[in-house]
């Protein structure tokens, strides 16, 4: 929503390249007009940071830009780590993160200890940090953690999610992508190409924008 940084997400993607930008209410599409090769996206995380949301965007020449999580700042400073060692990172709630570096290392920081139980002596090619909520005073956790020999783990799924994911079978192919909003909205896609998703109005229509134009949707960021 802060045209600043929107903008300054638009200019990373390549719009200074110069790429013609087109703005409907809550869609941007970004167009190449040259035939200069820009370096491909990898990774995109949406990072709350001073009550804004900003970004953490890798490319595939390990050009890391944005920001990320202070806990996670102070860390990586100490380690002498810069933004193009980091690989992947996921952002939730209250500070939490998973960020994995290219050197194989994993960082994380959440106070749930189921997370932390199970992610301490996991190899992990995906983490998604939902909602979490308060009942009878006690913190109600969401994530979800998939392993990269195709093992998932979760907790307090939104019910549909829940119950997609508990009629997979153990042969089945794992989620490859996964986005948690807020209000119970989510997006997983598996590896053999099965995508399920409840989204907000805004978003749904610009999936059906998308779709009906033969395009395909890879992937979803979200964040709660």
């Amino acid at each position: 929503k802060n045209p600043q940084i929107l903008d300054a997400l638009c200019q990373k993607l390549g719009s200074d390249k110069p790429v013609k930008r087109k703005v409907y209410q809550t869609r941007i599409t970004l167009t190449q007009i040259d035939s200069e090769p820009l370096p491909r996206l990898s990774h995109l995380c949406f990072v709350p940071r001073q009550n804004q949301t900003s970004y953490f965007l890798q490319f595939d020449n390990m050009n890391g830009q944005g920001h990320v999580p202070p806990r996670l700042y102070r860390k990586m400073k100490k380690q002498s780590l810069s933004l193009d060692m980091l690989k992947y990172l996921s952002v939730g709630p209250e500070g939490s993160y998973f960020a994995q570096f290219t050197s194989g290392h994993q960082w994380w920081g959440c106070s749930d200890p189921d997370f932390i139980h199970l992610i301490k002596d996991s190899s992990v090619y995906r983490v998604a940090f939902g909602e979490i909520k308060i009942l009878n005073q006690t913190k109600i956790y969401t994530w979800m953690i998939v392993g990269r020999d195709g093992r998932v783990a979760f907790k307090n799924l939104p019910k549909p999610l829940q119950q997609v994911m508990e009629g997979r079978l153990a042969n089945q192919a794992a989620p490859s992508e996964i986005s948690f909003g807020s209000d119970g909205a989510y997006f997983v896609r598996f590896l053999d190409g099965a995508s399920f998703y409840n989204l907000p109005s805004h978003l749904s229509e610009m999936c059906d924008y998308i779709t009906h134009r033969g395009g395909k949707i890879t992937n979803i960021m979200m964040h709660p």
